[in-house]
């Protein structure tokens, strides 16, 4: 469950930012969340190339630190 709440968090999160920086506005289903070659969480879609650029992703099960999305 945490899991699934964690990429939830992280495409809300992602969304929120292509809005403020991009005035784009997409749907949870536009952003997905696919693991890397070593497992990590990245962003994908084919927005990314409407915007030039992905944002990177952080996810965390820790208590002490959270969920986020910005630019790399």
């Amino acid at each position: 469950m945490k899991w699934l709440l964690g990429r939830c968090a992280a495409k809300d999160a992602v969304r929120a930012l292509v809005k403020e920086h991009f005035r784009v506005d997409l749907c949870p289903a536009d952003v997905e969340i696919v693991p890397d070659g070593y497992g990590r969480p990245q962003v994908a879609g084919a927005w990314t190339r409407q915007i030039g650029m992905t944002p990177a992703v952080s996810i965390s099960h820790n208590p002490r630190h959270g969920c986020g999305a910005g630019f790399a």
